[in-house]
C-alpha cells in the first residue's frame, strides 16, 4: 500500500488504489484538496482551479492595447519639423 503526504497538513495516509496524475483527493487530516502530480514517487500539491473552469471570464488586463494611446509628450509633427530643420 503507497502512503501519501499531505503539504498542507504534513500528515500520512494510505493512499487510494489506482490513482491518476491530475486526481483530486482529499486530505482526511485537513480537508485540503490535493492532486496527484507524480505517481512514482506518489506527490501531492494543493489542486487550484483552472481559470475560467468555473464560467467566469478571464478579468487580466492587456497594456499592450493601452500602449500605442498614451501620450509621450511628442506628436508626430514635432518629428517632422525637426527632420526639416536638419536639411
Amino acid at each position: 500500500m503507497k502512503v501519501a503526504f499531505c503539504p498542507e497538513c504534513e500528515g500520512e495516509f494510505p493512499a487510494p488504489l489506482n490513482l491518476k496524475v491530475g486526481q483530486h483527493i482529499t486530505c482526511p487530516h485537513c480537508d485540503a484538496e490535493l492532486e496527484v502530480i507524480h505517481l512514482i514517487p506518489l506527490e501531492l500539491d494543493w489542486a487550484f482551479d483552472e481559470p475560467g473552469v468555473d464560467g467566469e471570464e478571464d478579468d487580466s488586463v492587456d497594456d499592450q492595447d493601452d500602449w500605442d494611446d498614451q501620450d509621450d509628450g511628442e506628436d508626430e509633427e514635432d518629428w517632422e519639423d525637426e527632420e526639416d530643420e536638419e536639411l
